[in-house]
């Protein structure tokens, strides 16, 4: 397989990597092509740390059925978005309510997309659980992996506030942008990474 690199992206100089015999794009880090096949590895090289351009440590979080989510599985992923939600939040639910989420999920899903609405606290601002979870997702129609952060991990881990947070990763786990309610940085942002 020919590897061809094509220069640097608009994001921090990290190189798109070709891989024409698949006639697919491919984001990597890095790659190696001695054995004909094109390898990512992840986590991307670099600074470990909070703050856009750096390498977002790793979250582990159970969606609302229990199974086990970590960050680092997001490596893959051309792009991915974190979003935090506590009940008590009123942004959070008109957020939640609108067709937003979804629709941002719907439209970037079959495009190495990922995105994990965090459920971080219930009505009376306590932890959430899995039955919590359960009602969120079901409350508000969502599609996309519900998790819930009954430690505040995603706080701990990667500085994010318990609500209306976001974070959006790039080339798996490079934080490309770490905002508060403001949707629209996200979107824009988004759109960068992809084009569309």
């Amino acid at each position: 397989m020919t590897i061809v690199r094509l220069g640097t992206d608009m994001h921090g100089g990290r190189t798109l990597i070709s891989a024409l015999a698949l006639g697919v794009w491919l984001t990597a880090c890095g790659a190696d092509d001695s054995s004909g096949e094109v390898t990512i590895s992840c986590p991307p090289a670099g600074a470990v740390g909070l703050d856009p351009g750096e390498v977002a440590p790793d979250l582990l979080l159970r969606d609302c059925a229990g199974t086990e989510h970590a960050l680092r599985d997001l490596c893959p992923s051309t792009a991915a978005l974190l979003y935090t939600f506590a009940a008590t939040c009123t942004t959070c639910q008109a957020y939640a309510a609108s067709d937003a989420p979804n629709a941002l999920w719907d439209k970037y899903r079959d495009h190495q997309f990922a995105m994990w609405f965090i459920v971080t606290g219930d009505a009376t601002n306590s932890a959430p659980d899995a039955a919590y979870c359960s009602v969120v997702e079901e409350e508000f129609g969502l599609t996309m992996p519900v998790l819930f952060d009954a430690e505040a991990a995603a706080a701990a881990a990667l500085g994010m506030p318990g609500n209306s947070g976001e974070l959006v990763l790039s080339r798996g786990n490079l934080i490309e942008s770490k905002t508060w309610g403001a949707q629209g940085t996200v979107l824009r942002v988004l759109e960068e990474i992809y084009g569309f």
